[in-house]
């Protein structure tokens, strides 16, 4: 007759306990690996698009700004959308930096290339310097649907600031193409949205250039 301790017992279930374990650690580490965020930023291209019109308006000095950004698009991460009533957050594909700042950047990088023009700059200024025009901006949409496309949208003004008023304000609603579901190809569609924008008040600008 065999007799099984207490001891044993214990001694037995002591490696099966140890794999058990050392299987549940293991599996809640793989479960807690998250994947790496990934960074991304706008950016303009080099236009040579410029004539007697844009040399007119090189001693021109033009204020940008304000340029009001929806509270959805006040965040580091990517906003996509879904449906028309649906966004969607990704937590691991986000702006390197503000996506407002960046789209002001390429508007002014953008509208001084046009325009052959260094004279633009942020407004407000610290400086509280003193300009011929000034452009604002009401940012409503600015987002893409993987596989259908990018809008931007929302309406802009432009002021004569020594006269105090306002000459044009319109709408703007633009769309590009957004094929795949990369979110690279999504920043630069973005960036050739706002490219597009700012070509559009600078064709505006360029009728008022030496007037």
């Amino acid at each position: 007759m065999t007799i099984t301790t207490t001891k044993t017992l214990l001694r037995r279930q002591r490696p099966a306990k140890a794999t058990t374990m050392m299987a549940t650690l293991l599996l809640l580490g793989a479960c807690g690996t998250t994947p790496p965020s990934n960074f991304y930023t706008l950016n303009t291209v080099t236009d040579t698009t410029t004539g007697s019109a844009a040399s007119r308006c090189e001693g021109l000095s033009v204020g940008v700004g304000p340029i009001i950004f929806p509270e959805y698009l006040q965040r580091p991460n990517i906003v996509t959308r879904v449906s028309p009533n649906k966004l969607a957050i990704d937590e691991f594909n986000r702006w390197g930096g503000s996506l407002q700042e960046d789209f002001e950047r390429v508007f002014r990088m953008q509208l001084a290339s046009v325009l052959s023009n260094k004279n633009i700059f942020p407004h407000p200024n610290n400086e509280d310097m003193a300009v011929d025009y000034r452009v604002s901006a009401t940012v409503h949409q600015l987002d893409g649907r993987f596989g259908d496309s990018a809008r931007l949208s929302g309406e802009w003004s432009l002021i004569n600031t020594a006269t105090r008023s306002v000459i044009i304000t319109d709408h703007i609603s633009l769309t590009e193409p957004l094929p795949g579901n990369d979110y690279e190809q999504l920043a630069a569609v973005y960036s050739r949205l706002v490219i597009n924008f700012s070509n559009t008040v600078a064709a505006e600008l360029s009728k008022h250039c030496g007037n």
